[in-house]
């Protein structure tokens, strides 16, 4: 036994602070690699968002399509929610017209610069189908640019 506590074998304190101040240094810089990969490959696709976007302001211009005349107006009976009577952004006093192009930029993915970023439906009206009382469109064009992708 007095041979085991006598023989120089082992590690001293100051070998172990050493040999554990180099691990934790080679494992923070292994974590700090890992965890930038993730959060590069975990960030949502501009072209998905936009085509997300998409869907949900065709959905949304469904709430309008009930019938429209001629000029635009929207002649349905259903409620339209008071939040979007002047249009998806509002301002837009006939968001189903065809008349020029209507600007939703509020719908724009939170991942869209919004200074150099747009969202823009415009109803075709060579495509515009009678229906009873009046007409509703068949064919919506969205234009989406995004972070310098366009859809």
């Amino acid at each position: 036994m007095k041979q085991l506590l006598k023989s120089k074998a082992g590690v001293t304190v100051l070998e172990g602070i050493i040999a554990l101040g180099l691990l934790a240094l080679v494992a923070g810089g292994a974590f700090g690699v890992l965890l930038a990969a993730s959060r590069q490959t975990s960030q949502p696709d501009v072209r998905e968002e936009m085509v997300f976007a998409v869907e949900k302001v065709k959905n949304l211009l469904q709430m309008y399509t009930g019938v429209v005349d001629e000029n635009g107006a929207v002649l349905t009976d259903a409620p339209i929610p008071e939040d979007f009577q002047q249009g998806l952004c509002g301002g837009d006093q006939q968001p189903m017209s065809w008349s020029g192009p209507h600007h939703v930029e509020c719908m724009l993915p939170p991942i869209c610069d919004r200074n150099s970023s747009s969202f823009t439906y415009e109803l075709d009206n060579s495509f515009w189908a009678p229906y009873s009382g009046g007409v509703r469109p068949d064919r919506i064009k969205f234009k989406v640019t995004c972070n310098g992708y366009e859809l």
